[in-house]
Protein backbone atom coordinates (compact mmCIF):
# COMPACT_ATOMS: atom_id res chain seq x y z
CA UNK A 1 0.00 0.00 0.00
CA UNK A 2 1.12 3.45 -0.53
CA UNK A 3 0.82 4.74 3.15
CA UNK A 4 2.89 1.65 4.03
CA UNK A 5 5.50 2.40 1.72
CA UNK A 6 5.51 6.34 2.25
CA UNK A 7 5.82 5.10 6.22
CA UNK A 8 9.23 3.10 5.53
CA UNK A 9 10.46 5.55 3.56
CA UNK A 10 10.16 8.07 5.83
CA UNK A 11 11.31 5.51 8.46
CA UNK A 12 14.57 5.43 6.23
CA UNK A 13 15.21 8.94 5.95
CA UNK A 14 14.95 9.49 9.58
CA UNK A 15 17.72 7.00 9.66
CA UNK A 16 19.18 8.99 7.50
CA UNK A 17 19.57 5.88 4.91
CA UNK A 18 18.56 8.60 2.21
CA UNK A 19 19.73 6.13 -1.10
CA UNK A 20 17.84 3.55 0.49
CA UNK A 21 14.95 5.46 0.74
CA UNK A 22 15.38 6.30 -2.77
CA UNK A 23 15.44 2.29 -3.77
CA UNK A 24 11.96 2.08 -2.15
CA UNK A 25 10.79 4.99 -4.51
CA UNK A 26 12.70 2.93 -7.45
CA UNK A 27 10.76 -0.37 -6.68
CA UNK A 28 7.66 1.58 -5.94
CA UNK A 29 7.70 2.51 -9.26
CA UNK A 30 8.81 -0.13 -11.20
CA UNK A 31 5.79 -2.29 -9.57
CA UNK A 32 3.08 0.34 -10.13
CA UNK A 33 2.73 1.10 -6.67
CA UNK A 34 0.31 4.36 -6.34
CA UNK A 35 2.60 7.19 -5.90
CA UNK A 36 0.95 9.58 -3.43
CA UNK A 37 1.95 12.75 -2.37
CA UNK A 38 3.99 11.53 1.52
CA UNK A 39 5.94 8.84 -1.27
CA UNK A 40 7.00 11.93 -3.69
CA UNK A 41 7.61 14.34 -0.40
CA UNK A 42 10.18 11.58 1.62
CA UNK A 43 11.82 11.49 -1.98
CA UNK A 44 12.02 14.74 -1.99
CA UNK A 45 13.69 14.79 1.06
CA UNK A 46 15.79 11.81 0.72
CA UNK A 47 16.89 13.88 -2.51
CA UNK A 48 17.70 16.77 -0.49
CA UNK A 49 20.10 15.81 2.19
CA UNK A 50 22.10 13.61 -0.65
CA UNK A 51 25.49 14.81 -1.61
CA UNK A 52 25.68 13.99 -5.42
CA UNK A 53 26.83 15.68 -8.31
CA UNK A 54 23.83 17.99 -10.15
CA UNK A 55 21.89 17.84 -6.40
CA UNK A 56 20.06 20.89 -7.68
CA UNK A 57 18.79 19.96 -10.98
CA UNK A 58 17.17 16.23 -9.21
CA UNK A 59 15.56 18.55 -6.78
CA UNK A 60 14.29 20.96 -9.61
CA UNK A 61 13.12 17.80 -11.16
CA UNK A 62 11.59 16.08 -8.92
CA UNK A 63 9.68 19.40 -7.51
CA UNK A 64 8.32 19.55 -11.21
CA UNK A 65 7.31 16.32 -11.31
CA UNK A 66 5.38 16.59 -8.17
CA UNK A 67 3.68 19.53 -9.32
CA UNK A 68 2.63 18.33 -12.58
CA UNK A 69 1.50 14.77 -11.24
CA UNK A 70 -0.05 16.08 -7.60
CA UNK A 71 -0.73 19.16 -5.70
CA UNK A 72 2.06 20.03 -3.08
CA UNK A 73 1.17 20.02 0.16
CA UNK A 74 2.60 21.83 3.38
CA UNK A 75 5.03 18.87 3.72
CA UNK A 76 6.02 19.19 0.10
CA UNK A 77 6.30 23.17 0.62
CA UNK A 78 8.42 22.80 3.73
CA UNK A 79 10.74 20.05 2.28
CA UNK A 80 11.54 22.12 -0.58
CA UNK A 81 12.26 25.27 1.24
CA UNK A 82 14.42 23.54 4.12
CA UNK A 83 16.55 22.57 0.56
CA UNK A 84 16.71 26.34 -1.26
CA UNK A 85 17.58 27.64 2.81
CA UNK A 86 20.81 25.04 2.97
CA UNK A 87 21.50 26.21 -0.94
CA UNK A 88 21.14 29.74 0.01
CA UNK A 89 18.35 30.65 -2.93
CA UNK A 90 17.04 33.36 -0.67
CA UNK A 91 15.60 35.03 -3.37
CA UNK A 92 13.41 31.68 -4.40
CA UNK A 93 12.30 30.98 -0.54
CA UNK A 94 11.03 34.82 -0.57
CA UNK A 95 9.21 33.94 -3.54
CA UNK A 96 7.44 30.78 -2.63
CA UNK A 97 6.77 32.08 0.93
CA UNK A 98 4.81 35.59 -0.24
CA UNK A 99 2.98 32.96 -2.92
CA UNK A 100 1.69 30.92 0.00
CA UNK A 101 0.98 33.90 2.31
CA UNK A 102 -1.45 35.44 -0.77
CA UNK A 103 -2.61 32.57 -2.79
CA UNK A 104 -2.63 29.14 -0.25
CA UNK A 105 -2.99 30.34 3.83
CA UNK A 106 -4.24 27.31 4.39
CA UNK A 107 -0.95 25.35 4.02
CA UNK A 108 0.87 27.37 6.03
CA UNK A 109 0.89 25.10 9.05
CA UNK A 110 3.92 24.89 11.63
CA UNK A 111 5.93 23.14 9.47
CA UNK A 112 6.15 26.09 6.83
CA UNK A 113 5.71 28.63 10.05
CA UNK A 114 8.69 27.24 11.09
CA UNK A 115 10.57 26.85 8.12
CA UNK A 116 9.88 31.01 7.66
CA UNK A 117 11.62 31.48 11.31
CA UNK A 118 14.61 29.51 9.47
CA UNK A 119 14.81 31.58 6.68
CA UNK A 120 14.41 35.06 8.02
CA UNK A 121 17.66 33.60 10.99
CA UNK A 122 19.29 32.58 8.00
CA UNK A 123 18.60 36.18 6.39
CA UNK A 124 20.50 37.47 9.39
CA UNK A 125 16.42 39.11 10.25
CA UNK A 126 17.23 37.75 14.08
CA UNK A 127 15.20 40.61 15.22
CA UNK A 128 11.64 39.79 12.94
CA UNK A 129 12.53 36.18 13.35
CA UNK A 130 12.08 36.16 17.17
CA UNK A 131 9.02 38.38 17.03
CA UNK A 132 7.42 36.16 14.60
CA UNK A 133 8.41 33.25 16.53
CA UNK A 134 6.96 34.49 19.45
CA UNK A 135 3.54 34.98 17.52
CA UNK A 136 3.49 32.17 16.15
CA UNK A 137 4.44 30.42 19.67
CA UNK A 138 1.32 32.15 21.27
CA UNK A 139 -0.96 30.23 18.77
CA UNK A 140 -2.41 27.12 19.71
CA UNK A 141 -2.17 24.82 16.87
CA UNK A 142 1.81 26.21 16.51
CA UNK A 143 4.17 23.01 16.60
CA UNK A 144 7.45 24.12 16.99
CA UNK A 145 10.10 21.44 16.11
CA UNK A 146 13.89 21.22 17.58
CA UNK A 147 15.95 22.32 14.77
CA UNK A 148 14.22 25.62 14.80
CA UNK A 149 14.36 26.04 18.23
CA UNK A 150 18.51 25.40 17.58
CA UNK A 151 18.60 27.67 14.87
CA UNK A 152 16.64 30.30 16.31
CA UNK A 153 18.43 30.06 19.85
CA UNK A 154 21.60 29.94 18.11
CA UNK A 155 20.96 33.15 15.87
CA UNK A 156 20.34 34.97 19.02
CA UNK A 157 23.37 34.19 20.65
CA UNK A 158 25.49 34.60 18.03
CA UNK A 159 23.98 38.40 17.37
CA UNK A 160 24.92 39.37 21.36
CA UNK A 161 20.62 38.98 21.79
CA UNK A 162 21.21 37.45 25.23
CA UNK A 163 18.37 38.60 26.95
CA UNK A 164 16.23 36.97 24.23
CA UNK A 165 17.99 34.11 24.04
CA UNK A 166 17.97 33.12 28.01
CA UNK A 167 13.76 34.04 27.45
CA UNK A 168 13.94 31.31 24.98
CA UNK A 169 15.95 28.71 27.01
CA UNK A 170 13.74 29.30 30.05
CA UNK A 171 10.59 28.21 27.86
CA UNK A 172 12.24 25.60 26.87
CA UNK A 173 13.55 24.32 30.48
CA UNK A 174 10.18 25.40 31.86
CA UNK A 175 8.17 23.15 29.26
CA UNK A 176 6.76 25.79 27.24
CA UNK A 177 7.43 23.69 24.21
CA UNK A 178 6.42 20.94 25.73
CA UNK A 179 6.60 19.03 22.13
CA UNK A 180 10.02 19.46 21.46
CA UNK A 181 13.21 18.46 24.16
CA UNK A 182 16.76 19.09 24.05
CA UNK A 183 19.08 17.41 21.42
CA UNK A 184 22.95 17.15 21.26
CA UNK A 185 23.35 20.40 19.28
CA UNK A 186 21.02 22.38 21.89
CA UNK A 187 23.03 21.14 24.67
CA UNK A 188 26.36 22.19 22.85
CA UNK A 189 24.93 25.42 22.46
CA UNK A 190 24.05 26.18 26.06
CA UNK A 191 27.29 25.02 27.31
Amino acid sequence: KPSIIAYYMKYLNHSKLYSKCIEIWKFSSKNKIEINIEIWNQLLFAFSFLKIDNLSNKIESIWKILNNSLTPNSESYSIYIQYLIKSNQNDKVKLIINDLRNNKPELFDSNLKCSLIQFLCKTKKIDESFELFNIYSNEENFKLNIETFNILFTSLINESKLIEANELLNNLINNKYNEISPDIATWTKII
